[in-house]
């Protein structure tokens, strides 16, 4: 055993900056590879652990009106175990100066708990600070703070307002109302609630949760009348909406005794529940004219797991990038390490002849010359663990950043083992495999047989070139330094490519489905469209077409469907059509591709769907890409979510409900527009054209006015993935270094090589610049190969990844391919060719021919 380690310790000799360079090649690729995967795995965990973590109940219901009740029948229901509550509130952050009812409004949510939520269940995550725990204290969310430039220590001002006179409950919506309270809060902590990890850039998601010190005074659980009053309903009016009170809404959050699997059971008892209440309201109540609002219990319900899944499907293109990421640099890095090991394991001085005559058998001389490899192998290992380990900093991306606002360095054990057992094993049976077939005792060198273009380089009387090029092209190791070139430029320029369709996605709105300059949103989403008056405003030579849909949901083979459906405007809505065509007829309709995919529907199939009581059928002519829109608190259409129905589909499907209902057709279809969207002419400023409409709240029947968007609004998908537009040049950039790495080893390592070439040729008249320019034709001959065949084989993959990837989010894969980015790839590569061979070049000027002579 000593001697072999010797023997080690004089194969190591003189190659310690060689080994040194393996090691780093090795801790860069692999550790940018596996801290990519860490990242993906943590992404697609985060939410499911921070459900867990944070004690997020099954099953959140809002029954929409607070009485005494419901209040002690929600907590009695079976398989409920525990419940915990909030009260939303209405109030406003501001300091409370008399205004109409009409001009009150609510853009930031005011809630409290008096018994424990958000604290014992449902926690938030805090970014900054702490969750409150009593006097004036508050806690906001992460959009609120971001939009008022809150600072934790600042004080908010909020004033409480009349349930009475709040939310179209009131009689006289032009009289100047007072508040019922005012109070100031700190900020003690800012954060994220539960329902906030989804992206949502539709509406305004405004949190505050204050103590119930500050807002215990102005809740209130109304007493519901007895079934038999026979009050009218003004007189019952201030019972259930109390001139004192400003509580709007209350959750139950509950848990349930069969976890996940109970929430379909408890639903139904809590929709009879809903149902039994009602049939006890007051006679005046239930006789009340369905235009005015009105006392009606139904239940809202938000399930986790329902979310959890949303979340999931938004997150999946980012888990999916990083996955490609990290499986691209880990093959680059494989490829860069086995051609850097194929080149060390060449026969060195002293020879394995010399070796065998001092008695050392084959597999100790193999012993010898591997050692050093596996040593340096093994340090590279541990340094990828080291800077996997920082760069577990990233942590989670996307949205689920929101749940580690300070990631712990920490690295996951199915990702880490795994990878690293696989490099140690494919490079160390690499390093074996070479290594034994070096060992070899042979005092004469292999012939190498000259290839058709070191022949032809030979031809051209250039003597630096040819052998140059010879170097290049000859023997198996040069082989495997020229595939490995192949395969870093394939990875690169793919990465490149992949990198170049995703910013092309994310900064063009038409590819993620909205395809006009500017766009309303009337009644959150439910409707309430003044068709006639949005017609007549839009009737300006600015505008080039509109168009108002409709929003709703529909269930199909027992899924909730949200649904786009055309109303009427002066043009259709932009679509873009992923496979078919477009829908046009009253029984077509179109998807989006992963709801297709979910429910295993084709184009030409058939659908059924359930639209409250009505049920409708349609063929699917298509797959689309919707846009991100939809009714607050509700699930909405997307990226390869959601169902496109066309004018004459709505039409026919209210005039059948009308039919049902008694009612017109026209009096159905009053209000059914939710959504409306304006395609202006070239040149024209959307934000100047919004400020010249002025005041749009005759747009809303309710008389409320549409949130106006200035900007495109991005589905959650593309918000997230957005953050990872930078990852795939960061990928090409260190795929680069490594191959620069490799690229400089293995020409060094040719110095070593041919030094007894290189000293025959300086002891023949040859020059330093004539040797510095063989080794540098050796490496612009590396590289050009790499470049031929890499740049075909790397636009090839990147389409081919890009394709399948734009086949998940639910869009029209349009692959493209930058000549910019290409040809600076092209550049690039070619400088760290002729950068690698500069410091090799030196040492190869320097060569002394009698001293190198006399040892060989």
């Amino acid at each position: 055993m000593p001697a072999v380690l010797l023997l080690a310790r004089i194969s190591a000799r003189g190659r310690l900056a060689a080994l040194g360079g393996l090691a780093l090649l090795v801790a860069l690729g692999l550790g940018t590879a596996t801290a990519a995967l860490t990242a993906s795995w943590r992404t697609e965990h985060a939410y499911e652990t921070y459900l867990r973590d944070a004690e997020v109940s099954e099953l959140v219901v809002n029954p929409s009106v607070i009485t005494d009740r419901i209040a002690s029948a929600i907590p009695a229901t079976p398989g409920v175990v525990d419940v915990t509550t909030d009260t939303l509130l209405a109030a406003t952050v501001d300091t409370g100066a008399p205004r109409t009812p009409r001009d009150l409004r609510h853009p930031v949510q005011v809630r409290y708990s008096p018994d424990g939520r958000y604290v014992s269940m449902d926690r938030p995550v805090v970014h900054e600070g702490r969750m409150i725990r009593g006097g004036a204290e508050a806690f906001v969310n992460l959009e609120l703070a971001e939009a008022m430039d809150l600072r934790l220590g600042d004080t908010l001002p909020l004033a409480f307002w009349p349930i009475s006179d709040a939310d179209s409950h009131s009689t006289r919506p032009t009289e100047v109302i007072a508040p019922i309270g005012r109070a100031e809060v700190r900020v003690v902590g800012i954060g994220v609630f539960a329902n906030e990890v989804l992206a949502d850039e539709l509406f305004p998601r405004g949190q505050v949760l204050v103590t119930p010190e500050v807002a215990g005074p102005y809740d209130c659980t109304p007493k519901q009348p007895a079934v038999d009053d026979e009050r009218t309903f003004d007189q019952l009016r201030g019972e259930f909406w109390p001139s004192d009170c400003a509580a709007m809404y209350r959750y139950y959050s509950l848990r349930l005794s069969a976890g996940n699997a109970g929430v379909a059971r408890v639903g139904q008892l809590l929709e009879a529940l809903a149902s039994k209440e009602n049939a006890r309201l007051p006679a005046a109540v239930k006789g009340t004219d369905a235009e005015e609002f009105y006392p009606n219990f139904y239940v809202v319900p938000a399930v986790a797991a329902e979310e959890k899944v949303r979340v999931a499907r938004s997150l999946a293109p980012s888990v999916t990038a990083l996955r490609l990421l990290g499986i691209a640099a880990g093959c680059a890095t494989l490829a860069l390490a086995v051609l850097t090991l194929l080149r060390m394991v060449r026969r060195k001085q002293p020879a394995p002849s010399v070796w065998q005559q001092l008695g050392a058998t084959r597999s100790q001389r193999a012993v010898a010359l591997g050692a050093p490899l596996l040593a340096a192998v093994a340090v590279g290992v541990a340094g990828a663990v080291l800077v996997a380990w920082l760069g577990a900093a990233v942590g989670p991306v996307a949205s689920a950043r929101l749940l580690a606002p300070r990631p712990a360095f920490v690295l996951v054990p199915m990702v880490v083992g795994p990878l690293v057992l696989g490099f140690l094993l494919l490079l160390g049976g690499a390093v074996a495999a070479a290594a034994y077939v070096a060992a070899e005792a042979t005092s004469t060198p292999g012939v190498v047989r000259e290839g058709a273009a070191a022949a032809a380089a030979a031809r051209t009387g250039d003597v630096p070139f040819a052998l140059g090029v010879r170097a290049a092209l000859g023997g198996t190791a040069a082989i495997a330094l020229l595939g490995a070139a192949v395969a870093a430029v394939g990875v690169v320029v793919g990465s490149v490519v992949f990198g170049t369709n995703l910013t092309n996605v994310v900064t063009t709105p038409a590819r993620f489905g909205w395809s006009y300059d500017a766009a309303m949103l009337v009644g959150s989403g439910y409707g309430g469209a003044n068709e006639p008056v949005i017609a007549e405003t839009l009737d300006r030579p600015e505008v080039a077409a509109w168009s108002v849909v409709g929003l709703g949901s529909a269930i199909v083979d027992g899924e909730s469907v949200p649904f786009v459906g055309e109303r009427s405007g002066s043009g259709r809505v932009p679509l873009e059509v992923v496979e078919g065509r477009r829908p046009s007829g009253p029984d077509e309709l179109a998807l989006g591709a992963g709801t297709a995919a979910r429910l295993g529907i084709s184009i030409g199939d058939t659908v059924a769907m359930n639209v409250g009581e009505l049920r409708r059928t349609g063929t699917v002519t298509g797959l689309v890409v919707l846009p991100p829109v939809g009714p607050i608190y509700s699930d909405r259409a997307g990226l390869g979510t959601g169902m496109w129905l066309p004018a004459s589909f709505i039409e026919e499907m209210h005039v059948e409900a009308a039919q049902a209902a008694g009612v017109t057709p026209d009096q159905l279809l009053a209000g059914v527009g939710s959504f409306v969207a304006v395609d202006l002419r070239p040149g024209v400023d959307a934000s100047r054209f919004l400020a010249q409409l002025g005041d749009l709240r005759a747009w809303d029947l309710y008389d409320y006015g549409p949130v106006v968007l200035h900007e495109p609004v991005r589905p959650a998908q593309i918000a997230d993935v957005a953050a990872l537009r930078s990852a795939p040049v960061l990928l090409a950039s260190l795929v680069a270094l490594a191959m620069a790495v490799a690229l400089t080893l293995a020409v060094g390592l040719a110095v070593r090589t041919r030094r007894l070439e290189l000293a025959l040729l300086r002891a023949l008249g040859a020059t330093g610049p004539q040797l510095r320019a063989t080794l540098r034709w050796q490496s612009l001959v590396i590289i050009g190969t790499g470049l031929v065949a890499g740049v075909p084989l790397g636009i090839a993959l990147g389409r081919l990844t890009w394709q399948g990837f734009a086949r998940d989010l639910g869009i029209p894969p349009l692959p493209a391919v930058s000549v910019q980015w290409t040809l600076a790839i092209v550049l690039a590569a070619l400088a760290i060719g002729l950068a690698a061979s500069v410091v090799p070049g030196l040492f190869a000027a320097r060569v002394s021919p009698s001293a190198i002579l006399r040892r060989d």
